[in-house]
């Protein structure tokens, strides 16, 4: 906004200003005189608008008025959101400084004239961050882990309102890292001369920073021992760490500073709580882990038994006997707790079936090893256990030691009660007499 005054005439009230009559052997003849009068001033400008401090080696920070012929204008500095106690302009160049400790925030360049026309110019004062006071995390959902993270910035000054205005941008050592789920990572950040994140009174950014990993290449399985594992690679917690680096822009060149005012980890996470967890700053997402889950300690009880009894056969006309078959429980354990197991037996079943669910194992009648597998129905992950059936003892022959009817067998056909006696015949020794009792 500017005001202007009005230059002033000297001759007749008629006549226009700057002419003034001749006198003498001239008088009367009509004589133009350059006015000399200063303009009123109509307008301010700044070679810079915005500046960061400490200025930008060889930036000159100049105030001009409009128009030039407003020559008696002078310079001064007028608080807008900041005292500009660090902030001096010559009076007559309008050649502004600015001292180190300059607190950030806006001030405006003021020109008078003479005859008390002004104009004014805002310029920006941004403090660069020193580190980071405070983050806000939210998780993305979705597809990913992790999500949007807002930092809010320290300034010199101790005042985030210094840092308005401002502007930072990342980089990073290397844009694809190893990791210990499915290998690389590759990140897609910031490209270098990018807008990068502006700056909010309050020294927070004006948007998030997205810091997140697929969830599709996340694995636990990878972490349990297991049938399917059986040498895993590591335990749990697993993750990794990218290091990004913040810069602070300069104005008004708008360069990105070459040594970074902050580091930031970006951490990445699972741990042995089955949960995910992203952080960044000073805060962090968790998440529950949603991928694949794994299954470990399978165990048999019993592990070793006798296959069952041949299966009984239904009579001509009737119905079979209930088959009394001999059972086994098998168990083990998902990661996460909670997720779901299928059990099925892995090859041959030797006359077995199996509950998919509750993992009770109906044992056959025949010898031989089986293998019970539990997984999640399909995937990768899995454990197992074998059970190991043997064959029942023979039944004895018939005339064999021990078998009914054969010698030596209580009740048996030419079973004897002492040695050397006939068949179904009983010696004794009766005390009184002097001849065998028979």
């Amino acid at each position: 906004m500017s005001t202007r005054g009005a230059a002033a005439g000297t001759g007749d009230p008629g006549e226009p200003a700057g002419r003034r009559r001749g006198s003498g052997a001239n008088a009367g003849a009509p004589v133009v005189q350059r006015d000399t009068t200063p303009a009123p001033v109509a307008a301010v400008s700044l070679s810079a608008a915005k500046v960061t401090i400490p200025l930008e080696s060889g930036v000159s920070l100049k105030a001009t008025v409009t128009p030039t012929t407003a020559t008696d204008a002078k310079f001064s500095v007028e608080k807008v959101t900041t005292d500009p106690s660090g902030v001096t302009i010559d009076e007559t160049t309008g050649v502004i400084t600015i001292s180190a400790g300059q607190q950030g925030g806006a001030v405006n360049i003021k020109a008078t004239g003479g005859d008390g026309s002004w104009a004014t110019a805002p310029l920006q004062i941004i403090e660069k961050p020193t580190g980071i006071a405070s983050t806000s995390a939210s998780p993305k959902g979705g597809d990913v882990y992790g999500g949007e993270f807002t930092h809010t910035f320290t300034a010199p000054s101790g005042k985030g309102s210094g840092l308005e205005g401002g502007n930072i941008n990342e980089t990073f050592d290397s844009l694809t890292v190893p990791t210990p789920f499915a290998g690389p990572m590759t990140l897609v950040a910031n490209a270098a001369g990018s807008k990068g994140w502006a700056l909010d009174g309050s020294g927070a950014m004006r948007g998030p920073d997205e810091v997140t990993m697929d969830k599709k290449g996340v694995d636990v399985g990878r972490f349990t021992k297991s049938a399917s594992n059986p040498s895993p690679k590591g335990q749990l917690p697993a993750g990794f760490t990218m290091t990004q680096h913040m810069h602070a822009k300069s104005f008004p060149s708008g360069k990105l500073d070459t040594s970074a005012f902050t580091d930031v980890a970006h951490t990445r996470t699972l741990t042995a709580k089955n949960e995910f967890v992203v952080s960044a700053g000073k805060d962090k997402t968790t998440e529950d882990y949603t991928g694949p889950p794994a299954y470990t300690n399978a165990k048999a009880a019993p592990a070793s038994l006798q296959a069952s009894p041949p299966k009984p056969k239904a009579p001509k006309g009737g119905t079979a006997p209930a088959w009394n078959q001999a059972k086994v429980q098998v168990t083990a354990d998902a990661v996460p707790d909670g997720a779901a197991k299928v059990f099925a037996i892995h090859g041959p079943k030797l006359g077995c079936s199996i509950d998919a669910s509750s993992g009770e194992v109906l044992i056959g009648d025949q010898a031989g090893t089986i293998t019970v597998r539990v997984s999640s129905g399909g995937g990768t992950n899995y454990d197992e256990v074998t059970i190991t059936i043997t064959a029942p003892p023979a039944p004895a022959a018939p005339g064999a030691p021990g078998a009914p009817g054969a010698p030596g067998a209580p009740g048996g056909a030419g079973s004897t009660g002492a040695t050397g006696t006939s068949a179904g015949s009983v010696l004794g020794t009766d005390p009184s007499a002097s001849q065998p009792v028979q």
